[in-house]
């Protein structure tokens, strides 16, 4: 049972590290391994969506062998709303090379479902998480890192929402890029947020 438990911790971990962080290859400059980020540079990441059926972690697994504090349990809370999370750009990653492809219609229909599944995310999140409340944040550790992860995949829904439009409509109505200004703003209200000790915590 314990390396059962490990093993579902590991995965979890790796797939975060492969939609979210990096992966390595040659630079074609300097012969050396660089890193490229799958979420900021949009590289595809190794894991695609349904090629595993590892159920989330829960509250049990994560607290196992550890003291039952508040503390304790708010963290994991955390670390498996960012497992969620990461299912949800796991979908929204294809969106970048349906686009660069010029196959829009694909695009579209993904942008609504996440958009849809990214609201019901942010709507069943436990409200001590406060998790757009920058001036009165928690220490709960990973607090920080998933509010910008947040913010990161709603900003990037919004462009991709608008770049479908724009090439659908010579003249597309302001909202659209309303919402991916009001994004980058929201973003930048986080970082201006942000002190010492939220650094402390896991990103």
């Amino acid at each position: 049972m314990v390396y059962r438990t490990v093993r579902w911790k590991l995965w979890w971990t790796v797939l975060i590290l492969d939609r979210w962080v990096l992966r390595f290859a040659k630079s074609e400059k300097s012969h050396a391994d660089s890193a490229q980020y799958n979420f900021s540079y949009g590289t595809p990441p190794y894991i695609t969506v349904g090629h595993y059926d590892v159920p989330f972690p829960t509250l049990e697994v994560l607290t196992e062998g550890h003291p039952a504090s508040v503390k304790h349990v708010r963290a994991a809370e955390c670390y498996i709303a960012l497992c969620q999370l990461t299912v949800i750009l796991g979908e929204i990653l294809p969106l970048l090379y349906h686009i660069r492809s010029g196959n829009d219609a694909v695009a579209a229909q993904q942008v609504s479902k996440s958009d849809v599944d990214l609201r019901t995310w942010f709507a069943g999140l436990p409200t001590h998480l406060g998790l757009l409340d920058y001036s009165r944040r928690s220490d709960t550790p990973g607090l920080a890192n998933l509010q910008i992860s947040y913010l990161a995949v709603k900003m990037l829904l919004a462009r991709i929402a608008w770049h479908d439009i724009s090439s659908k409509e010579p003249d597309p109505h302001p909202s659209w890029l309303l919402e991916c200004s009001s994004s980058a703003e929201e973003v930048v209200k986080f970082v201006l947020s942000l002190h010492p000790i939220d650094f402390r915590g896991f990103w």
